[in-house]
């Protein structure tokens, strides 16, 4: 089997990646819209007539490339799904997982009746400007998950609007009246010392790394003992590069969380990281827009099924 070329449909949000073989398989992956250029360039100068099931080696070539980190995860995504194709088994059977039964939280700007029914007990929220509104917000949340759940977990994004000293207070006034397990990005995620001090001043986790692409990134961050939890986004590592992260993560004894991905494939990825925490749960329902997953969520975790690859079926009309 070879690589023959690369599709590429580009739509409002993102792109379908389309990994291409004379044996008439393909492999797809889902990015955002501006990847396709890069992806090509991958495809023409890397991968054409390469055997796609060497994806170690392909990464190891792509990642001394000068290419864009979003289009290599993208091709390495689509790489292990034609690999699991190839194989006619689900991704984290390739990947030598059990079947997984990945936790899952709920990541809300405010909560709705929309997750209630996954029977999510843990939730992030996207914190707004004003603190009280935040603090009632959380309350609010704490209540809908007590319903499931005597101790809910609650977690919260600060989306890196604060200075370090305004997170510690912050955090602070939540905590008298809430238990964080992490808070994310509290300071600008370029800010390692500023998430040094928060963790070192605040109860919660500090929770980063979203914006990383390699397990290198990483390093500077757990030398400084800034990062409590390691967040991967596999939108940005690709596949083989999470697993990488993850195995540094699991030598220095860090959970890792995984961040939101299309139709939560994230939760393949889960089976075989022994230090895995959480995935993030942005849309709870099998079918979004265009995409339709053979992940589900049910009691709070992601459950994954047995259809060949990441579980990705795309409705290409709906798409474009």
């Amino acid at each position: 089997m070879k690589i023959t070329g690369v599709k590429n449909t580009a739509a409002t949000d993102l792109c379908l990646v389309e990994l291409q073989t004379d044996a008439g398989l393909s492999g797809i992956a889902i990015g955002p819209p501006e990847v396709g250029a890069a992806t090509e360039n991958l495809v023409d100068n890397i991968l054409a007539g390469a055997d796609p099931r060497a994806i170690m080696s392909l990464w190891q070539e792509m990642s001394r490339a000068d290419a864009r980190p979003e289009a290599i995860a993208a091709v390495d995504t689509a790489l292990w799904d034609l690999k699991a194709k190839t194989n006619g088994e689900p991704l984290w059977k390739a990947l030598g997982g059990m079947r997984p039964r990945a936790n899952a939280y709920a990541s809300v700007d405010d909560w709705s009746g929309e997750f209630a029914q996954f029977g999510f007990h843990e939730c992030k929220l996207k914190l707004a400007a004003d603190p009280e509104t935040d603090l009632r917000r959380l309350g609010e949340i704490r209540e809908a998950l007590s319903a499931r759940n005597r101790e809910p977990v609650l977690m919260i994004n600060a989306r890196g609007a604060w200075a370090a000293a305004d997170a510690i207070t912050n955090v602070a006034r939540m905590e008298e009246e809430f238990d964080l397990t992490w808070v994310e990005a509290p300071v600008d995620e370029t800010d390692i010392q500023g998430l040094k001090q928060v963790s070192d001043q605040v109860f919660a986790a500090v929770c980063a790394g979203r914006h990383l692409h390699r397990a290198a990134d990483y390093l500077p961050y757990v030398q400084s003992q800034a990062l409590d939890v390691v967040q991967i986004d596999i939108l940005r590592t690709g596949i083989t590069g999470a697993l990488q992260i993850a195995d540094m993560a699991y030598g220095l004894e860090l959970p890792v969380t995984l961040t939101a991905s299309p139709g939560n494939l994230a939760a393949h990825v889960a089976a075989v990281m022994p230090n895995f925490m959480s995935i993030e749960v942005v849309h709870a329902g099998s079918t979004t827009g265009a995409i339709t997953s053979d992940v589900r969520i049910e009691g709070g975790r992601a459950l994954v099924g047995d259809e060949p690859g990441i579980g990705l079926t795309i409705d290409s009309g709906a798409l474009k």
